[in-house]
């Protein structure tokens, strides 16, 4: 819980006080940091006054602001639909009232409602470190790296006219699912969020995408990935990995 908020009034502020305080953590919408059994944090620094809330194009590449909420960006005319569909996983109107699209990336979750989706995408992140540097990065080399906390991201980049395919499998809405799966045919990219494993590429379906399999193929070759899945209250291990293989195999074909 957040015993001390520092309220940031320009992005240089919010660096600064981050540069000096390493244990503080970037909040705005707070609906991850105030969950129950999230990670513990005392201190925080507010971006929500940042003016880092609009949707726009920049050239051809779609724009969207880090303190954009999920309603939001339902909203916008600009947003594609195969982000909207991500974005509908999460089911309470309350959270999306309140959720960032920044905050859900940067919250790395092993549930994530949208990173499968931004990674399906290709999406790159506008980002500033400690030293004031901005640049782009690939969002998928941001959930990689284990001290991408340091960043402050501005904004999410990504093209509007992007194809993919989503489906989040939980017991209930409002449950955390045991996977998140979005595909991407051309280009061929496939990631998942698996409760209890992390954000994984799906390397081993990406390269039989590539290669224009389908079917019973994607199918062994989803279930087969390299990846480490775990038993949990939420599913087998054994169910994960079915689940892997009929999802690569279902959005891929609805794609097709």
């Amino acid at each position: 819980m957040i015993q001390k908020l520092t309220i940031a009034q320009s992005i240089a502020q919010a660096v600064n006080w981050k540069a000096h305080c390493a244990d503080c953590i970037y909040l705005s919408g707070g609906t991850e940091v105030n969950r129950l059994g999230s990670e513990d944090h005392q201190e925080g620094i507010s971006i929500g006054r940042l003016n880092m809330d609009e949707i726009r194009m920049e050239g051809s590449m779609l724009a969207i602001g880090a303190t954009v909420t999920f309603t939001e960006a339902l909203e916008s005319d600009l947003v594609p639909m195969g982000l909207k569909q991500a974005l509908r996983h999460m089911d309470s109107m309350t959270k999306r009232n309140m959720a960032t699209i920044g905050g859900n990336i940067a919250a790395k979750r092993d549930d994530s409602y949208i990173i499968p989706a931004l990674v399906a995408m290709d999406a790159k992140l506008s980002v500033m470190d400690l030293d004031r540097s901005q640049s782009q990065m690939s969002l998928w080399d941001y959930v990689s790296d284990p001290y991408s906390s340091r960043l402050l991201i501005i904004d999410i980049l990504l093209d509007p006219k992007a194809r993919i395919a989503s489906r989040r499998i939980s017991r209930t809405a409002q449950s955390h699912a045991s996977i998140t799966m979005s595909i991407s045919l051309d280009p061929a990219l496939a990631c998942a969020a698996i409760k209890g494993t992390g954000i994984v590429r799906l390397e081993g379906v990406e390269k039989a995408i590539a290669k224009g399999l389908g079917g019973k193929d994607l199918e062994r070759i989803g279930s087969e990935e390299p990846c480490q899945v775990v038993d949990d209250i939420h599913a087998s291990a054994a169910y994960k990995r079915y689940l892997l293989g009929i999802l690569a195999a279902d959005l891929a074909g609805g794609l097709r």
